[in-house]
C-alpha cells in the first residue's frame, strides 16, 4: 500500500533519519518539534552521497534522490509548517504538502499533491484538552487508515496505534515512546500487527539537544543497526547548517541546510 510506505517514511523521517525532530509533540509548534531557534521563515533541506578520503576525510559528493531527501519547509509567524516543497535532482518541485490551521492554530489538514492533482490528506482531531487525539489518512479521497494517539498524566505522547480501515478496522502497528527529562524521545519500540516486539530503537542527544545516536534492535534485542549523526556546522542560531549520518560507523550521507529568518 502506497499510504503505508508513505506513513513508515514519515516515521523514519520524525524520528530516525536526518530530522532533528525529537521533541514531545503535545502543544508545541512545529519549530520547536524540529528543535529550531530563532524565528525561522524557512529552511532549505539538501541530502549527499559521501565520498570518504583518508586525507581529507568525508566530503559530499552528488546530491541523493529519494523521498524527504531535498525539500523545502516554509512556515508561519507563529512557528508552524505551511508548506513543504519536495524536489527532484533537476531542482523542479515534484511534490508538495500544504498545512491548514484553525483559530487555535492547531493543524487539521494536510494535503499533498503533485502535477497530477491531489494524492494524499491527513485530517487531525482533538480531545477536550486540545490534544492531538486521531488523525485519519485518505488516499486522495477515500479514508483508508488511522492513527490513535494516547497520553500519560503529564501529557506526554505515549502510543500511536494505526488502524487500517480499508474494509473494517483492522489494527496494523503501534509505536510507544519514552521521554528523558528534557522531554527527548530516549526510546521507540515498534509492535507489530500481532502485537508482537518488532522493532527497538534508543536514541542519545548533544547539549544542544540534537540528535547524536540511534540504536536499533530487532525483534531478538540483537543490536541491528546503529545511527551516529555528527554536527559540523552551526549557524549564529544555534542551528545546525552540517550534518554527516554514518551507518554501522559508515558514512551514508551528508545533508546541509540552509535557513532564512523573519527580520
Amino acid at each position: 500500500m502506497k499510504l503505508l510506505n508513505n506513513i513508515l517514511i514519515l516515521f523514519i523521517f520524525v524520528f530516525v533519519g536526518c530530522s532533528s525532530l525529537n521533541k514531545i509533540q503535545y502543544q508545541k509548534t512545529d519549530l520547536q518539534k524540529l528543535n529550531l531557534k530563532g524565528k525561522l521563515k524557512s529552511f532549505e533541506y539538501f541530502t549527499y552521497s559521501p565520498i570518504v578520503n583518508e586525507n581529507i576525510g568525508v566530503k559530499k559528493n552528488k546530491r541523493v534522490e529519494g523521498v524527504l531527501k531535498n525539500y523545502k519547509v516554509i512556515f508561519n509567524e507563529q512557528g508552524n509548517k505551511l508548506r513543504v516543497n519536495e524536489y527532484s535532482l533537476d531542482g523542479k518541485v515534484r511534490y508538495i504538502t500544504k498545512h491548514k490551521y484553525n483559530q487555535k492554530g492547531q493543524k487539521i489538514e494536510e494535503i499533498g499533491f503533485d502535477s497530477e492533482g491531489i494524492l494524499e490528506k491527513r485530517t487531525f482531531k482533538y480531545d477536550e484538552k486540545n490534544r492531538l487525539n486521531k488523525v485519519f489518512f485518505y488516499n486522495p479521497k477515500e479514508l483508508e487508515m488511522k492513527c490513535v494517539y494516547e497520553y500519560d498524566l503529564k501529557n506526554k505522547q505515549l502510543k500511536y496505534s494505526f488502524y487500517d480501515l480499508d474494509n473494517k478496522e483492522n489494527f496494523i502497528f503501534e509505536y510507544i515512546e519514552k521521554y528523558d527529562k528534557k522531554q527527548n524521545v530516549i526510546e521507540i519500540v515498534e509492535y507489530n500487527v500481532n502485537h508482537k516486539l518488532k522493532l527497538k530503537t534508543l536514541f542519545e542527544y548533544n547539549k544542544n539537544q540534537d540528535k547524536i545516536l540511534a540504536k536499533r534492535y530487532n525483534s531478538y534485542k540483537e543490536l541491528k543497526n546503529t545511527f551516529s549523526y555528527k554536527y559540523e556546522k552551526y549557524d549564529a542560531k544555534g542551528n545546525w547548517v552540517k550534518q554527516v549520518v554514518c551507518k554501522n560507523d559508515v558514512p551514508i550521507e551528508i545533508v546541509e541546510r540552509k535557513f532564512e529568518y523573519f527580520e
